[in-house]
């Protein structure tokens, strides 16, 4: 694809049966899809979210013409990720069950440097890393859903109330109350790292 289109016109190439079409949004979409189903439902393994994923677009290759019918397709992408999502829970599939171990390490610094340093970055950013998965751990599962779709996937809260089929004030009442927690979460940490 030569140049860079927007969502709409993505979506109009597809609804027309052009596959590289597909093949970009798929490109785009695919690891906001997968932080957002491993998020939505830690019950899965990092696999079912995969193969969830690829059903969607395998969906949707087969299906394009429907594609005219649907006002929002990132609405559309997340609606029906988490509609699968709670269909592989309820029906409780062999996937569902499966573990996967895989460790990938695939960037290598572009300068070395000593093991100390490298040690001490490892281990602050994986303090870093831990206190923000606490502090998300302590919140509601709807309002770390409004929070990932609203921050990490950008989607405003119109779109959110879609996808959750919620009204746009509740959308905007977890959000608030969300950032609120997190924020007292926040203050009462760096005053016990103080003290």
């Amino acid at each position: 694809m030569p140049r860079y289109l927007d969502i709409q016109e993505l979506q109009k190439r597809i609804a027309e049966g052009d596959f590289t079409a597909l093949n970009e949004l798929y490109r785009r979409y695919y690891r906001k899809l997968k932080l957002y189903g491993i998020q939505f439902s830690p019950k899965l393994s990092s696999l079912s979210i995969d193969d969830t994923i690829q059903e969607l677009f395998l969906w949707l290759s087969k299906n394009h013409k429907n594609l005219h019918n649907i006002e929002s397709l990132d609405v559309y992408l997340f609606s029906a990720l988490k509609r699968n999502i709670y269909q592989d829970i309820h029906k409780n599939q062999s996937r569902k069950n499966l573990m996967v171990l895989y460790t990938k390490n695939s960037t290598r610094p572009e300068h070395e440097h000593s093991a100390e340093t490298n040690l001490i970055r490892s281990e602050s950013l994986q303090y870093n890393k831990d206190l923000v998965q606490n502090l998300l751990e302590t919140l509601p599962s709807k309002q770390k859903e409004v929070l990932y779709l609203r921050n990490y996937i950008n989607m405003s809260y119109k779109e959110i109330a879609e996808v959750m089929d919620l009204s746009e004030q509740i959308v905007r009442n977890y959000s608030y109350k969300a950032m609120k927690k997190l924020k007292n979460q926040s203050a009462l940490n760096s005053k016990i790292k103080e003290g």
